[in-house]
């Protein structure tokens, strides 16, 4: 994979803007910016994105569930081709918090570990502000 800007943006030690190389970590950004992005946020690109903050507020069902991994599966199979979902498992708490889990691997291309996989957790906390955790 080519160089992309890195996420979060910042700058780097020289004061350029940063740069990510790592295949896994661009793999993994390209996911959780898919996850976190509601329809019609990006302006030349609004079919982009899942909606998941819709979801916040619904109450913990078999069918909110279903609709976070349909939501996903489509997302990622439309935006990024690049990722193969081979999971996605929505869980709740008592404290307002959803949590959205992602097994992803990466499809065989150029500079990536094909068939490596990555379980990362997208924190969605009441009001709409995302976290995550990457473990790869």
């Amino acid at each position: 994979m080519p160089k992309e800007i890195a996420v979060p943006f910042r700058l780097d030690s020289t004061g350029r803007v940063a740069v990510q190389e790592d295949p896994d970590r661009q793999i993994n950004a390209h996911a959780m910016g898919l996850a976190a992005t509601t329809n019609g946020e990006r302006v030349m690109m609004t079919p982009y994105g899942c909606s998941l903050i819709e979801l916040v507020f619904e109450n913990n069902t078999q069918e909110v569930s279903g609709e976070i991994v349909d939501r996903v599966a489509t997302g990622l199979g439309k935006w990024e081709p690049g990722i193969k979902l081979r999971g996605v498992r929505p869980t709740y708490n008592d404290q307002g918090l959803a949590k959205v889990e992602l097994d992803i691997a990466t499809v065989d291309s150029p500079g990536t570990h094909a068939g490596d996989s990555y379980v990362n957790t997208a924190t969605v906390h009441v009001g709409g502000r995302v976290t995550e955790v990457i473990r790869g």
